[in-house]
């Protein structure tokens, strides 16, 4: 099955991967500037996000300042995003 594309979207009304990431990297930012902080777990069940770290990477590379807390468990470690309160 092949799918024609036009502008941001595929024939059948899908939206294009570029557009999909360009959404969750604002609703991810939104997030994060509302002052809440965000784990991968958060951004798959609000977002549908699979790759927080890829859209945490875009992010910075647009130049916002977002800090990294990892923790450890007994079973995992995993990574906590959040941007520090400017004052």
């Amino acid at each position: 099955m092949s799918y024609t594309h036009i502008g941001n979207v595929f024939e059948e009304g899908m939206p294009s991967a570029e557009t999909k990431k360009d959404s969750q990297n604002q609703q991810i930012l939104r997030h994060l500037q509302s002052g809440k902080a965000i784990t991968q777990i958060d951004a798959f069940e609000l977002f549908g996000c699979f790759r927080l770290a890829s859209r945490i990477h875009d992010l910075r590379q647009q130049g916002y300042a977002i800090e990294t807390q990892t923790t450890k468990s007994r079973n995992a470690k995993y990574a906590t995003y959040f941007i520090k309160e400017t004052k």
